[in-house]
């Protein structure tokens, strides 16, 4: 009975460890489709990584290039309005210099009135007087015109390059124009 008994029990063993052989081949095999898996996740967090940074990376030089365009634009308004500045300075003097030009002949002008009136009568007097008068005003109000040109051609210079630079702000925030 005891040799029954011990191959009853050895058969029993070797049936345990062919058991636990092949249970150990199944984690075994378990194990390398779980890692095959893995490394397909890594991959496509890999993959997923890369794409997000490449966006990333356009996004960036999109907006280094709107900014380079929205720079380059706006000293384009500003030298614009320099420029523009300087040619109503140069209008302003040449009107200021005929106002000048205007009232140094005044002077004359006035003397050839008064030379005029005293050979007339007493009533060509008066007419010097007012012709002294709307002379002086006429002259004053050249003077006040060309200042006047010079401001409203200096503001037109301001609003147009203004305009420029908030159009190019508005561009380049994305607002749409009114």
């Amino acid at each position: 009975m005891g040799l029954i008994l011990g191959r009853i029990s050895s058969t029993v063993w070797l049936a345990v460890v062919i058991g636990l052989g092949l249970l150990c081949c199944a984690q075994t095999l378990r194990l390398y489709g779980v890692q095959a898996e893995l490394s397909e996740l890594k991959l496509s967090v890999a993959e997923d990584d890369a794409l997000r940074a490449s966006a990333h990376l356009d996004a960036v030089e999109s907006r280094r290039n709107a900014e380079r365009a929205f720079q380059i634009k706006t000293q384009g308004a500003s030298d614009a309005l320099t420029t523009s500045k300087a040619n109503t300075e140069r209008v302003l003097r040449r009107d200021l210099d005929d106002a000048r030009s205007l009232l140094g002949s005044a002077a004359q002008r006035n003397a050839a009135y008064r030379a005029s009136a005293e050979s007339g009568a007493a009533t060509c007097r008066s007419l010097a007087d007012r012709t002294e008068a709307l002379d002086r005003l006429v002259t004053e109000g050249v003077g006040m015109v060309a200042e006047g040109k010079s401001i409203v051609a200096a503001r037109d210079a301001e609003i147009v390059a203004l305009w420029a630079y908030m159009q190019e702000l508005r561009r380049l925030l994305g607002v749409e124009a009114e």
